[in-house]
């Protein structure tokens, strides 16, 4: 029993990480992409 919830623990952990990456990653792709568009729109 305490290892099914030592796994599930840990699949939530690692999902939990999963989604902070992917959220990072589009967070700094919409971050590189608006400043490409201010940049065009400066120029």
């Amino acid at each position: 029993m305490a290892a099914i919830a030592f796994s599930l623990n840990k699949i939530a952990i690692f999902s939990y990480y999963y989604l902070a990456v992917n959220a990072s990653i589009a967070g700094i792709a919409f971050v590189s992409d608006g400043s490409e568009a201010m940049r065009g729109f400066v120029e």
